[in-house]
């Protein structure tokens, strides 16, 4: 009769398992597709990675680069072939720019998923994989249209491949994961440059060091990555150098890469530290976890019984965190190459706690739903004093009310079927992603359309109006770019008004787009180029931005 009771048990379990893993494959999708499209390209990254994939298309260019009808030279060519592919099979917009990012996404959370479970067990693997997901940087940066979630992917596989490698015995499986590892590092020199590499032969050597382990037999592991790695990568290096006589490898390898590290670029400082809170704030609502999964490890490492896997994950985490906050560029999303080890050494911790003291995780899940309930309570008191029109403020609201509403039931459901670790992870993540991702589209639509909706109207409006180019006054937007198809002239205003001014003397118009606030702000050149600015006229203003027409 025991037997018979356990039996049915296991296969309750399983089950169990086999539900919660289809559910979770649900959620995914619509955490990463869900609302995509409902909003445009933000900020100056969105942009230009799009616009360079939509100029190879109208131009047929796939080995060089280009934005604003000009060379590119800051990263390589692989995330413009994933968009341009998009484009190619979907259609050109918002929603086909971001989906490389959102399977890029979903792949990365599923080979962490089967890693870790072939490492660390089941249990983990799924809880890894949540965390991962559901961490707020990386769902961000999975439903953006930019390089960072790619490279991700390809580098945390190559090491994933680079550690089943050491892990499996059988040296067939073995070559396999390594020439995996390779290719995989390839494609990662091919999104972001030889980081994708460099880093991971740093990390390698180190988990080998603190074993013990390097050997020859090791240095015949690097000698097939880099050699699977350079098979991938190398062709289209070669031909871009052909292609652009070389400015392509001196301007990418020295200025994007070597004084990125050696100095600030593209406006971008920051202080040793700065990653601190960029980590702790992007890996929450995981962050609560996490501290004591590291002290845990500390513990471990000191009475010589961590698990190995752990270890890599470790030595992974501190590595990066490490190279960037030396790097002198600084931007926060550089970081994410971090949160997959992370998310292993949180879920391990998670796991390992939960079997003995499953009311803990408990009472931290309930008290961090807790938390965001009054954080949308907060909320939904203060949107009426801002400053957002009543029609976006009601939209907000009303997406506040429900997202509380639903935020109630998955605490209820919470309380009610978490009696076991899997599932009590699975209510947790539920309940703060649905209201989650729900708030966070309504967000960005009412972002965009502050933000950016006047500059996407002006930029379509001056193509329609027989533009041939547009002069972006005061200000670097590459939106213009995308959505006006024309260049652009992001020059100072000085040479800007020269440029006018010449213009005006061949008879031909110029189409100008910029702040309100800046004629005002630069009356000294209005006063001395009165006899350009008598031409020019506003064909269309909104809250924060012009469209004008010198004639």
């Amino acid at each position: 009769m025991t037997r018979e009771v356990c039996y049915i048990n296991s296969m309750h379990l399983k089950n169990l398992f086999k539900i919660l893993n289809i559910l979770f494959i649900f959620l995914l999708f619509y955490i990463f597709f869900s609302g995509i499209g409902s909003y445009g390209l933000l900020a100056k990254d969105e942009p230009r990675y799009a616009g360079c994939a939509l100029e190879m298309i109208e131009n047929h260019n796939y080995t060089v680069p280009k934005f604003n009808f000009q060379d590119r030279f800051d990263k390589p060519v692989l995330f413009y072939w994933l968009i341009a592919a998009s484009y190619k099979l979907l259609r050109v917009s918002a929603f086909s720019s971001r989906v490389p990012s959102a399977i890029c996404a979903i792949l990365l959370v599923l080979f962490t998923w089967y890693t870790t479970k072939k490492v660390l067990g089941s249990t983990t693997g799924f809880i890894s994989a949540i965390i991962l997901a559901t961490s707020i940087e990386y769902i961000f940066l999975g439903r953006r249209a930019a390089t960072d979630i790619a490279l991700c992917l390809f580098f945390s596989a190559s090491l994933y491949s680079m550690y089943l490698g050491y892990f499996i015995k059988d040296w067939k499986i073995k070559i396999f994961w390594t020439i995996a590892s390779g290719i995989f590092s390839g494609l990662a020199i091919l999104t972001k440059g030889p980081i994708g590499i460099v880093l991971l032969f740093v990390i390698l050597s180190g988990f080998l060091f603190f074993r013990k382990q390097f050997d020859v037999k090791h240095i015949k592991v690097y000698f097939l990555i880099c050699i699977a790695a350079l098979l991938v990568s190398l062709p289209w290096y070669i031909m871009v150098h052909l292609a652009t006589n070389g400015e392509f490898t001196k301007v990418f390898f020295f200025t994007h890469n070597l004084e990125r590290f050696t100095s600030v670029v593209g406006e971008h400082p920051g202080p040793v530290w700065f990653y601190f809170p960029v980590v702790l704030l992007g890996f929450m609502p995981w962050t609560f976890f996490l501290i004591p999964a590291l002290f845990q490890f500390i513990k471990h490492i000191r009475k010589k019984s961590f698990n190995r896997f752990v270890l890599f994950c470790m030595i992974w985490a501190i590595t990066v965190f490490l190279f960037f906050s030396l790097c002198k560029t600084k931007m926060a999303t550089y970081i994410l190459l971090l949160f997959p080890p992370l998310a292993i050494i949180t879920g391990h911790w998670i796991t390992i706690t939960g079997k003995k003291k499953l009311n803990l995780v408990k009472n931290t899940v309930l008290a961090l739903l807790l938390l965001l309930s009054a954080g949308l309570i907060v909320s939904y008191l203060l949107i009426p004093k801002s400053n957002l029109e009543p029609i976006d403020k009601n939209i907000l609201l009303s997406k506040i009310l429900i997202s509380f509403v639903l935020l109630l039931i998955g605490i209820t459901c919470t309380m009610l079927y978490g009696k076991k670790l899997h599932s009590l992870i699975t209510c947790f993540v539920i309940t703060l992603v649905i209201p989650g991702i729900v708030l966070l589209n309504s967000s960005m639509i009412v972002y965009h359309k502050i933000t950016f909706g006047d500059l996407c109207s002006f930029a379509r409006l001056a193509k329609e109006k027989g533009a041939r180019e547009i002069i972006s006054f005061g200000g670097y937007k590459p939106i213009l770019v995308y959505y006006g198809r024309l260049p652009v002239d992001f020059d100072d205003k000085q040479k800007q008004i020269k440029k006018i001014k010449s213009l005006l003397d061949e008879k031909k118009y110029s189409y100008i787009i910029g702040y309100l606030s800046d004629i005002e702000k630069t009356k000294p050149i209005v006063e001395k180029n009165q006899a350009v600015f008598k031409r020019f006229e506003i064909i269309k203003q909104g809250k924060r931005y012009f469209l004008g027409k010198f004639s």
